[in-house]
């Protein structure tokens, strides 16, 4: 195979079930990477990022294939609420514009409700309720 090129470093990485990891927590090399088998089944990446050996537990995860699905799962129903909000702004401003349709047709009409003996009118020009009562003759 010939010489080894100067420079040349060995990348290690393993990989075992994290209840393995925690139990024999061995020193992990600068720049080592183990790969963590999750009793969900999922799996998480841990790097030692440090200049000197350091031990399992003390070496961060640097990626966590459940928080990784949980953080699609929330951006799916962010965007889903946002989508609904959307939907409810745009349905809201329809309802105030038919709205201000009404007061404006209100505004420019009386109106009339009238019973067998009493007559209701609301004279939107001045605010006035004038009330109008029957009687058979």
């Amino acid at each position: 195979m010939g010489d080894i090129p100067v420079g040349y470093t060995r990348i290690q990485m393993s990989k075992d079930t994290a209840s393995n990891w925690e139990k024999y927590n061995p020193a992990l090399l600068p720049g080592e990477m183990v790969i963590v088998a999750n009793p969900d089944g999922k799996a998480s990446v841990k790097v030692n990022m440090g200049t000197s050996d350091t031990k399992y537990e003390d070496v961060p995860t640097v990626w966590d294939e459940s928080t990784a699905d949980q953080l699609k799962t929330n951006l799916a129903d962010t965007r889903q609420a946002a989508s609904a909000a959307a939907d409810a702004k745009t349905a809201a401003q329809k309802y105030a514009q038919q709205a201000e349709a009404s007061a404006k047709a209100i505004k420019e009409k009386e109106i009339l409700a009238i019973t067998d003996s009493v007559q209701l009118a609301v004279n939107t020009e001045d605010g006035g309720l004038d009330i109008i009562v029957t009687t058979d003759e």
